[in-house]
């Protein structure tokens, strides 16, 4: 490879390659940004790549949250539900 020459990706695979690529990207480009969340329940819900679930270890606790799990949606708030025909989120 050249320095300071584009190489386009035209000999890359399957539509899978590409969308796996461009999320390896998407999270290395964006990391601290607030942006993994949305995309993975985007992702998730789409079905079109193998669900994506996360796992932290804080002490001696393991908390887990499984794909397409209620918990990704963030509680609404209460001054929101006042007057509204919306129910709460489920947590």
């Amino acid at each position: 490879m050249e320095t300071g020459v584009f190489n386009g990706f035209s000999t890359m695979g399957n539509e899978a390659e590409v969308l796996n690529l461009v999320l390896e990207e998407r999270r290395k480009e964006l990391v601290f940004r607030g942006l993994r969340w949305p995309d993975l329940k985007r992702l998730n819900a789409d079905g079109s790549i193998s669900p994506i679930g996360l796992k932290r270890v804080l002490g001696d606790a393991v908390y887990n949250l499984q794909p397409n799990d209620p918990k990704y949606a963030l509680p609404i708030p209460p001054n929101e539900l006042i007057g509204n025909d919306i129910r709460q989120n489920p947590r």
